[in-house]
C-alpha cells in the first residue's frame, strides 16, 4: 500500500505546475509535520464510529497505522523516480553510508543510475546494505564500499589514496556522516562532534578538490539540520566547545559550521563548475546518531524514541529524498550556495547567513585543520647585501613560485661580521624587524624568511602554506643537528621524538604579529649572531608557549643540509606539478622539504642539488634555466660583438698540434673582435706556434706568441688575466692545447649563455673523462656525482653548476678583476685546481654546457714532442684526429652499400686507404730505421730463417709498428674485405708478415712470379708513378693482367695462394715503395 503511494507521490510531483496542498500550509519545517500528527489524531477518532474498529482496538490500531503512513508518504513528498542520473551515470561518493539517511541515500543513488561509493566507519555493516539491496541482488552490485573514519586526517588521507587510485573522476560528493554523542577527542587533537562533522568533512572535500574540478560539472551536497537554529552563531571563543559541553548544543553548532562552511565554498567555487548544496533531511527523522550514547540512553532511543519517530516522523527513505533531489535534479544543479528541505529552497536562520561569521571561520577552519586559506598572504623576506651567484639562484626559485618576496638591505653594506668564519648576522633582524613594522597587526600575513645566498624554494605558496599549517605552530623553524654557535645550550633544547633537535635561523615561517613581537623582544647589534637571538627566545618556555614556536625536526618543509647530505636524495617520479617534477626527498624520515638551504659545508651539495629543484631542469621541459636572461649576438656590425681574449696554453706536449689551431680558426665569431695570445712552455712546438702566429698575422685583433717556456704554468695562466684587463677585453676564453673544438659555433654559444664562469663540456675519446667533475671528495680531489654519467653521455642536457672544470673556459669581464691571482691561491695544487677552489670559497658559480657537441679532449699521455713520428703512432691514444690525417678521406665512401669498388683485374679489388700524410710518413719511418733486408733467401728475421721470394724490406716489428698495423687492419681493412670477399669472416685478421718493400733500378727492380703465404693479400703503394719512380707495378700471371700507376695510398687486395700468382714489373727509375700484408697465412 506505501509502494502505491510512492508511485501515486511520484507522479504526481513530476507535475511542476503542481503544488502539494499540504506543503503550502506553512513554510516552517517543524510545522509540516504538525498537520500530520493532527490528521493521524482525528483518523484515530473517526475510526471510532467504524462498526469493526469500534468493538475490537487491535482492528482500529492496523486501520490507523495503515491509513496514517499512507498519509505520511503523501505529506513527506519523495523524489521523482524519473529524476535520474543520464545514461552511463554518475560517480557518487556518500558519507556516513553504513547506516540511516547515508544508507538510504546510497541505496537510492544506485537505482537511480549512480556508481556509488559507500564510505563507511563500519564496513562490514555497510556492505550487508550493499548486498541486500534490491538492485545488487537483481543486476550486481553498482558501486563499492571504502572505510572512512572522519575522525582521524591520517584515515582520511589514506581513504583518498585509494579512492583516487580506484576513481578518475568525482560527480557529487555527499557529507552525510555525523557524530552526536559525549564528548571525545579525536586523534588529531579535536572535540569528535565538530571534528567529525566540520573538520573532518573540510579535510575531505580540500582533499578530494582536484578531482571534483576534473569532472565538471560536479555537485558538492552537505547535509545541514534545522536544529542549527539552536544557535546564535559560532563560538570562535569556545570552537571545540571545552566550557559546559552539552550533546545537543554541540551537535547544532557542528550544524551551523557545516552550513556556514558550505555557503562560503559554495561562494569560492564560483564559475569552476562545483555547485555546493546545503540539505536539511528533515525534523525529526530516525537515524543512529544516539548509538554513541551512554548505554540507558541508547535503551530509552531505541524502545521508545524510535518506535514513535516510525509512526509519527519521516522515515530515513523520507529523510533522504531531498539529498537524492539535489544530486540529480537538474534544476537544482544550476544554483549554488541554497539551503533544502522537502525539495524546495528554504531559509536558514541569520546566524547561518553571515557571511562574514562564514569568512572567520574558514580561516579559523584551515587553522585547525592545517590546510591552505586563500585568505593568507604569504610573504617572502630575504636579506643580501650584495648580487652574488648564490642570490641570484634564490631569487629565480621565487620567481619559479610566483612567490611575492622582499630583498631586504640589497647594495647596502653589510655590518653583520663575517658569518662564514664566526658568529654574526644581528643585522639581518635588525632588517627585517624594520621590514614588518606594516605587518605587525595583519594576522592574515604569513612570514617566509630564508637566507639570500644559499637556498632553493621548490614549491609555491599554496604548497609552502600547506606544511606550514600542518606543523600547527604559530612559527616554525628549521632545525639542524649541530647545536650553534654555543653547544652548552644543548642540554635546554626540549627533546624531540624524532629528527633533528637544535634551532637554525637559516629559514623560519610563521604569522606576522608573531614573528614581530619574536625579532622585537629583545635588542641585539648587527654583529651579534642571529641565530643565537632566536635559539635564546626559543629556549624561553614562556615565549616558546606563547608564541607556539615548533621546530621542523623532520624537515616538512625545511631541509638544512649541513651534516644531512645523506638523508636526501632527488625524486624523480611523477608529480602532478609541472614546475616541481624534481623534488628533495628526505629519505631519514620520508618526508619532502620543499625549502632547501645549504647551510655550512654543505654549499657544494647544495648546488648540485640546484641543477634541478627550483624547477631549473626536469625530464619534461629539459633545461629549464638554459632559457633564462640569454644574450643575443646577431648583430650585422662587428663592433656589437664582445672583445674576446682567447688564451692558448701549450703547458706539455701534445699531439697534432695543427690541429688545436685549426679548431681555434674555425671559430664563427668576428676575427676582429678576437684577440689570441699563446703562452708555450715545450720547445719542440715553437716552429709550429711561430708558424701560426706569421700565418695570422693581420687576420685578427691581436696575435701573439708570450714566451713561457720560463714561465711557470700558474705564472702564464695568471698573466693572461692581467693582458685581458689590460686590453679592454669583456671575456677571457681560456682554451688549452688538449682542448680541440669542433663547433664552431662555441664562442658565440657560451657567451649568450650570460654565465660569469661557463665552460663548454668536452669528453676524452670514447672515455668518461671530461673537463668536469661533478663532486669532490673530502681531501677536494675528483668524485662522481651521480649524476655525471648522464652528463658526460649527454642523456641530460643542459647547464650544470659544478665544483671544477678545465682545458676550456670562458670568464666574463665582471669576474676577471676578482681573479687575479686565483691560480696561485693554493699553491700545493695545480693552477686549475687552485682556480676552482677559489671560486668555489668565494661562492663564484662555474657552470660547464653540454647542450651542443662542443669538442673533445686529446691523449698527451706519455706523448714525446721530440719524437717527429710521434703523431703517426698516435692512433690508439687519439684515434679521430690520427683518421682525419692519416686515412684518405674517401676511404669512407667505400664503407656504403652502394660503394662500386674498381676491379683492374679479376678478384682484384682496389680502393682508397690512406691519406698521403700516412704515405710519406711511413717511408720516412723506414727510411729513418735505415736497415733494409738484403734482399736474399737468407733472412734471420723469419722463423725459419729462410725467405723463398725475398725483397728489400722492413718489418713493421722492427719499426715497433706492428701493433698499431693489425688494428688497421682490423678497424679499417676487415670492414672492406667482408664487403667484397662475401662469406669470409676473420676478426680480428692474423698477419705475421707485414712489410714495406724497396724497388730501385740499381737495388732490386722487380719481383719473380709468386704466391703468397696468406688467404688475402694488401698491396699499398706509397708514393707515386711517374714523379718519384717509373715502371713498376704488378702482374697476375694467371689473367696475364697487370696494375701500374696506382694511386698514392690506394690499396690492392686479391686472393694470395692457389688463384693470384703476380709478379713485381721492374722499376726502370727512381725508388717505388709499397706496404705489403699477408693476412691469414
Amino acid at each position: 500500500f506505501s509502494s502505491t503511494c510512492f508511485l501515486f507521490n511520484s507522479t504526481r510531483s513530476s507535475d511542476a505546475n503542481e503544488v502539494n496542498f499540504f506543503y503550502e500550509i506553512t513554510e516552517n519545517p517543524l510545522l509540516q509535520t504538525i498537520p500530520f500528527w493532527v490528521i493521524s489524531f482525528l483518523i484515530g477518532e473517526l475510526l471510532k464510529f467504524v462498526p469493526l474498529c469500534s468493538s475490537i482496538l487491535a482492528v482500529r490500531v492496523l486501520v490507523w497505522y495503515v491509513i496514517s503512513q499512507a498519509v505520511k508518504h503523501f505529506i513527506f513528498r519523495s523524489c521523482s523516480f524519473w529524476i535520474r542520473f543520464p545514461q552511463g551515470g554518475k560517480t557518487v561518493l556518500v558519507t556516513g553510508a553504513s547506516a540511516g539517511i547515508g544508507a538510504a541515500t546510497a541505496e537510492d543513488l544506485c537505482a537511480r543510475g549512480g556508481k556509488v561509493i559507500w564510505g563507511a566507519r563500519d564496513v562490514r555493516k555497510a556492505q550487508k546494505k550493499l548486498d541486500d539491496i534490491a538492485w545488487t541482488i537483481h543486476h550486481g552490485p553498482r558501486g563499492y564500499v571504502l572505510k572512512i573514519d572522519l575522525s582521524s586526517k591520517k584515515m582520511i588521507e589514506d581513504f583518498v589514496d585509494e579512492f583516487k587510485k580506484r576513481e578518475k573522476r568525482l560527480d557529487c560528493l555527499i557529507l552525510n556522516a555525523a557524530y552526536w554523542g559525549p564528548k571525545r577527542t579525536t586523534v588529531d587533537g579535536f572535540e569528535e562532534t565538530v571534528g567529525v562533522n566540520h573538520l573532518g568533512h573540510m579535510y575531505l572535500v580540500y582533499l578530494l578538490m582536484d578531482l571534483l574540478k576534473k569532472s565538471t560539472p560536479s555537485r558538492i551536497i552537505v547535509l545541514g539540520s534545522d536544529i542549527h537554529r539552536l544557535c546564535k552563531g559560532v563560538q570562535f571563543d569556545d570552537f571545540m566547545s571545552d566550557n559546559g559541553y552539552k550533546q545537543y548544543k554541540s551537535y547544532a553548532h557542528s550544524k551551523l559550521c557545516n552550513m556556514l562552511f558550505a555557503r562560503e565554498l559554495a561562494h569560492r567555487l564560483k564559475g569552476t563548475g562545483v555547485t555546493v548544496h546545503i540539505v536539511h533531511p528533515g525534523t525529526p527523522v530516525p537515524s543512529e546518531l544516539m548509538r554513541h550514547n551512554w548505554l540507558s540512553m541508547v535503551v530509552f532511543h531505541t524502545f521508545i524514541i524510535r518506535p514513535l519517530q516510525h509512526l509519527f516522523c519521516r522515515t530515513v527513505y523520507q529523510g533522504s529524498q531531498t539529498t537524492v533531489y539535489c544530486a540529480c535534479s537538474d534544476e537544482c544543479g544550476e544554483d549554488t550556495g541554497n539551503y533544502y528541505e522537502n525539495m524546495r529552497k528554504d531559509t536558514p536562520s541569520a546566524a547561518a547567513m553571515d557571511d562574514e561569521a562564514a569568512k572567520k571561520l574558514w580561516k579559523l577552519s584551515c587553522h585547525r585543520a592545517n590546510l591552505v586559506s586563500s585568505d593568507n598572504q604569504l610573504h617572502v623576506f630575504t636579506v643580501a647585501t650584495e648580487e652574488t651567484d648564490g642570490y641570484l639562484r634564490t631569487t629565480r626559485s621565487l620567481r619559479q613560485f610566483a612567490l611575492n618576496y622582499s630583498v631586504l638591505g640589497l647594495n647596502t653594506p653589510w655590518y653583520g661580521g663575517d658569518v662564514k668564519s664566526t658568529v654574526g648576522g644581528g643585522q639581518k633582524v635588525r632588517l627585517l624587524r624594520d621590514a614588518l613594522t606594516e605587518f605587525k597587526h595583519d594576522g592574515n600575513a604569513i612570514i617566509l624568511f630564508v637566507d639570500g645566498y644559499d637556498v632553493i624554494i621548490n614549491a609555491n605558496a599554496e604548497i609552502i602554506l600547506e606544511r606550514f599549517y600542518k606543523s600547527g605552530a604559530n612559527v616554525l623553524f628549521s632545525a639542524e643537528g649541530f647545536c650553534w654557535p654555543d653547544d652548552s645550550l644543548a642540554v635546554e633544547y626540549p627533546v624531540v621524538k624524532s629528527g633533528k633537535r637544535y634551532l637554525n635561523s637559516g629559514a623560519f615561517i610563521g604569522y606576522a604579529p608573531d614573528i614581530y613581537k619574536i625579532i622585537t623582544e629583545r635588542s641585539l647589534r648587527d654583529d651579534d649572531d642571529d641565530q643565537l637571538y632566536y635559539t635564546h627566545i626559543f629556549l624561553d618556555p614562556a615565549l616558546r608557549e606563547k608564541h607556539k614556536i615548533k621546530l621542523d625536526s623532520t624537515s616538512a618543509v625545511f631541509q638544512n643540509l649541513h651534516g644531512a647530505v645523506d638523508d636526501v636524495d632527488l625524486d624523480f617520479s611523477p608529480s602532478g606539478h609541472r614546475m616541481r617534477q624534481v623534488r628533495l626527498a628526505n629519505l631519514a624520515y620520508g618526508t619532502e622539504p620543499v625549502i632547501i638551504h645549504g647551510n655550512g659545508k654543505s654549499k657544494m651539495h647544495l648546488n648540485y642539488l640546484g641543477n634541478y629543484i627550483g624547477n631549473w631542469w626536469n625530464p619534461t621541459d629539459g633545461c629549464v634555466a638554459c632559457n633564462d636572461d640569454l644574450l643575443e649576438l646577431n648583430s650585422d656590425n662587428e663592433n656589437d660583438f664582445p672583445f674576446v681574449v682567447l688564451a692558448c696554453f701549450i703547458n706539455s706536449g701534445t699531439p697534432f698540434l695543427d690541429k688545436y689551431f685549426e679548431s681555434i680558426l674555425r671559430l664563427d665569431y668576428p676575427k676582429s673582435r678576437i684577440g689570441i695570445v699563446i703562452f708555450n712552455r715545450v720547445e719542440p712546438h715553437a716552429v709550429k706556434v711561430e708558424h701560426f702566429v706569421n700565418l695570422m698575422d693581420g687576420e685578427y685583433h691581436f696575435v701573439q706568441a708570450d714566451s713561457a717556456i720560463s714561465l711557470t704554468e700558474r705564472n702564464a695562466r695568471d698573466r693572461a688575466v692581467d693582458i685581458c684587463l689590460e686590453s679592454g677585453c669583456d671575456y677571457l676564453f681560456v682554451v688549452d692545447a688538449e682542448a680541440r673544438i669542433d663547433f664552431p659555433g662555441t664562442l658565440k654559444t657560451l657567451i649568450e649563455k650570460n654565465k660569469s664562469l661557463i665552460a663548454p663540456m668536452m669528453i676524452r675519446g670514447e672515455e668518461l673523462w671530461s673537463n668536469f667533475w661533478g663532486a669532490l671528495n673530502d681531501d677536494g680531489f675528483y668524485a662522481r656525482s651521480d649524476d655525471y654519467i648522464s652528463i658526460a653521455k649527454r642523456e641530460r642536457l643542459g647547464l650544470w653548476n659544478i665544483p671544477h672544470f678545465s682545458t676550456a673556459y670562458l670568464i666574463r669581464k665582471d669576474r676577471l678583476s676578482l681573479l687575479l691571482s686565483a691560480y696561485s691561491y693554493n699553491g700545493k695544487n695545480d693552477p686549475d685546481m687552485s682556480f676552482t677552489q677559489f671560486c668555489r670559497e668565494k661562492g663564484f658559480f662555474m657552470y660547464v654546457d653540454n647542450t651542443e657537441k662542443y669538442g673533445h679532449i686529446m691523449v698527451s699521455d706519455n706523448y714525446n714532442p721530440l719524437n717527429r713520428f710521434a703523431d703517426f703512432y698516435n692512433i690508439f691514444q687519439n684515434r679521430r684526429e690520427w683518421e682525419e690525417r692519416y686515412l684518405d678521406e674517401k676511404y669512407w665512401d667505400t664503407l656504403n652499400n652502394d660503394y662500386e669498388f674498381e676491379l683492374p683485374c679479376p678478384d682484384v679489388y682496389h680502393f682508397p686507404l690512406f691519406s698521403k700524410q700516412f704515405c710519406k710518413e711511413m717511408i720516412a719511418v723506414m727510411e729513418n730505421y735505415g736497415r733494409w733486408s738484403s734482399g736474399s733467401n737468407l733472412d734471420s728475421r723469419l722463423a725459419g730463417g729462410y725467405e723463398n721470394v725475398p725483397t728489400r724490406d722492413i718489418h713493421m716489428n722492427q719499426v715497433d709498428f706492428e701493433r698499431h698495423w693489425l688494428n688497421i687492419l682490423d678497424e679499417y681493412i676487415r670492414p672492406v674485405q667482408e664487403k667484397t670477399f662475401i662469406g669470409y669472416y676473420s676478426k680480428p685478421p692474423h698477419a705475421i708478415m707485414n712489410f714495406v718493400v724497396r724497388y730501385k733500378p740499381d737495388e732490386q727492380p722487380a719481383l719473380r712470379p709468386h704466391h703468397d703465404a696468406s688467404t688475402y693479400t694488401v698491396d699499398i703503394a706509397l708514393n707515386k708513378a711517374g714523379e718519384d719512380f717509373e715502371g713498376g707495378g704488378v702482374r697476375y700471371v694467371r689473367y696475364n693482367c697487370s696494375v701500374t700507376n696506382s694511386p698514392v695510398g690506394w690499396a690492392l687486395m686479391h686472393p694470395g695462394r692457389l688463384t693470384h700468382m703476380h709478379e713485381g714489373l721492374p722499376t726502370t727509375r727512381g725508388v717505388r715503395y709499397i706496404l705489403v700484408s699477408f693476412v691469414d697465412p
